[in-house]
């Protein structure tokens, strides 16, 4: 888009979302830019909410959504063109805020490992060390904006260029003009770093908890997520050392006796047992964790309960899973 269109779409798109999200903004967009390939804009709501995108889609009477978590695009036809192809205009619209991860959580699952800290761009300047008024007096140029982003306290010039020959900067760097010219001829122009150690990631992990007050939530979400790689890592030995080579068990037949195990089996004074009840609350079941050594091998005690015992707590889940369907089937 041109700057005329694209100022005509942002006009239109934020007094339509301004309808809707009190504190709809539309992000700044970069000085001496002369074309645009979207529209963005950030919205407000509480982390547990999630867009209506739908109802927006009908606000902006788009043709198309797509979904490219957290930002949802929206496709809207642009009037008075000149062009014989309907045209359109992307509108991003972004739900999100500033987030620390649970680094042993993010190579499982990148989202649920977010920790959130803030919406408050103010504050999260603050925190970066970034001069809010002159973010939002606004840049005359592309080096002013440079000039900005690298007086945060937080910007390392060794980590930047470290990094820019990973696949993600080199993506980065071929799609976006703007960033490739930061990358290559900003960034060379500039006094290197103060040679000293970098801190570390849990070091502005801590910074950043303490300045926004989420300690207690990281440190709480953090210890569930550590209870659960452990039980991962226990029952991965578990099934290799024992029931795959021992019991012999395969694929679907070892899923069954793995869940069977999980719901059926308790611990008193270190001994297993089977218990008359199975325990459907995953945060509730036994803890096979404890009886797996520094070596990664299962205590002798449990690994020879198991073999005794896999195969009537297996008849205890399957007994249990037909009642369930029974039941399921007369309220029907």
């Amino acid at each position: 888009m041109n700057h005329q269109v694209y100022q005509k779409v942002k006009q239109t798109a934020f007094k339509i979302l301004s309808k809707r999200f009190v504190n709809a903004t539309a992000i700044p967009e970069a000085p001496e830019k002369l074309d645009f390939g979207d529209v963005d804009f950030v919205i407000e709501l509480s982390p547990s909410t999630p867009l209506p995108h739908h109802l927006v889609a009908l606000d902006l009477g788009a043709k198309n959504i797509k979904n490219n978590h957290p930002t949802y695009s929206f496709a809207v036809p642009l009037e008075d063109t000149d062009e014989e192809i309907q045209a359109f205009a992307q509108v991003d619209i972004q739900n999100d805020g500033f987030f620390v991860r649970i680094k042993e959580q993010e190579a499982q699952n990148w989202s649920a490992s977010q920790v959130f800290l803030s919406k408050d761009s103010n504050l999260v300047m603050d925190f970066l060390g970034l001069d809010k008024h002159e973010y939002q007096r606004g840049f005359g140029s592309e080096r002013q904006v440079f000039d900005w982003a690298v007086s945060s306290r937080l910007f390392s010039r060794r980590l930047v260029e470290k990094r820019r020959d990973n696949s993600e900067m080199r993506n980065r760097m071929e799609k976006r003009p703007m960033f490739r010219r930061f990358m290559s001829q900003y960034l060379p122009s500039i006094p290197d770093d103060i040679v000293g150690p970098l801190e570390t990631r849990d070091a502005h992990t801590d910074a950043a908890l303490t300045f926004f007050d989420k300690a207690d939530d990281f440190n709480s979400r953090r210890a569930k997520v550590l209870i659960e790689n452990a039980e991962d890592h226990a029952w991965y030995i578990i099934k290799t050392t024992v029931l795959t080579p021992l019991a012999k068990l395969e694929a679907k037949r070892l899923n069954e006796v793995v869940r069977a195990l999980k719901r059926f089996v308790g611990f008193e004074g270190g001994e297993p047992y089977i218990c008359d009840e199975p325990e459907m609350d995953a945060e509730c079941q036994a803890r096979f964790a404890f009886y797996i050594t520094e070596a990664d091998e299962v205590s002798p005690n449990l690994r020879d309960w198991v073999l005794r015992n896999w195969e009537e707590v297996k008849s205890r889940e399957r007994q249990r899973a037909k009642g369930s369907r029974r039941a399921a089937a007369q309220k029907g």
